[in-house]
């Protein structure tokens, strides 16, 4: 029975369903300024969409997961559970978060949410082994979860605050890919999304890749624009935040070192993104 959850919890990767679960409840709470039952629903929906997207991939790309090392323990690959239980797995779940959004919150949100589902499984999730403009398609998905809880309150999906989050977690997306790419490359190559690993072999990489982290820096330094935050503490606060960010991938990319660990940057972005989304909560909750 352990070890069945354990499967379970790997096939939707509910530690990823979970943070992008929290990323959707940052956009119902930027709306709505209080927590209340529809932060719970949205959470719950969003964190069953996710992982039911998660295990369709899994499901999807299990003969190709078993040829990495990274994906090779997953339950599908490693033989612990069969493709058809996957299956059955990923559409009850999906069709549970669709109908608890539809049923507790909104049915924008909702159809938001299976949109962003069939966008990655059908769209992104296929293409990624032949294109490598397909990495842009993922990070719109990226995306739609803070529009997805900002709907659930009632907002609408097109209110200019709710949609610079959104280019935020757009622009993210991109370095948070390219530094796993940077990592295991050699390893998405001999797998089959040679398209994908293409994107980080050229001379300038590196610069590219920092451009990229400069653009996610500006789009949230434009928050106070858009007025989504207001103290001037917390301005403070994403400032500071911002510049450790640049001179610290600044210092990784350019200053030479004995060795090269994008997993130490992976770890930086990933807790930069928490931060923001973190800082927007308290801003519109508390202040």
């Amino acid at each position: 029975m352990k070890n069945n959850l354990r499967q379970i919890l790997l096939l939707t990767r509910f530690t990823l369903s979970l943070a992008i679960g929290f990323s959707a409840v940052a956009g119902q709470l930027i709306f709505s300024h209080s927590f209340s039952l529809c932060t719970f629903y949205t959470l719950a929906g969003i964190v069953l969409l996710s992982g039911s997207a998660s295990a369709l991939n899994q499901y999807q790309e299990r003969t190709l997961d078993a040829r990495m090392g990274r994906t090779l323990r997953r339950p599908l690959p490693s033989g612990q559970m069969k493709p058809s239980t996957a299956l059955v797995i990923a559409v009850s779940i999906g069709l549970a978060g669709f109908f608890l959004l539809l049923f507790t919150t909104t049915w924008i949100s909702a159809v938001l949410g299976i949109f962003n589902l069939l966008c990655y499984n059908l769209v992104y999730t296929p293409l990624k082994c032949k294109y490598s403009f397909t990495l842009l398609i993922g990070a719109v998905t990226g995306a739609v979860p803070p529009i997805i809880g900002w709907c659930a309150s009632g907002g609408s999906m097109f209110d200019s605050k709710i949609l610079s989050i959104a280019l935020f977690m757009f622009l993210w997306q991109i370095p948070h890919f390219w530094l796993i790419l940077f990592k295991y490359g050699k390893e998405y190559e001999s797998a089959g999304f040679g398209p994908l690993s293409v994107i980080t072999r050229g001379s300038n990489k590196k610069t590219i890749l920092f451009v990229w982290v400069l653009g996610t820096s500006v789009s949230t330094i434009m928050f106070p624009y858009f007025r989504i935050v207001s103290s001037l503490s917390i301005v403070v606060i994403l400032l500071f935040i911002n510049v450790f960010l640049i001179s610290f991938f600044y210092r990784f990319l350019f200053v030479p070192k004995p060795s090269f660990k994008p997993g130490s940057a992976f770890r930086t972005i990933y807790l930069y993104q928490i931060l923001i989304l973190g800082i927007l909560i308290v801003s519109s909750v508390y202040f």
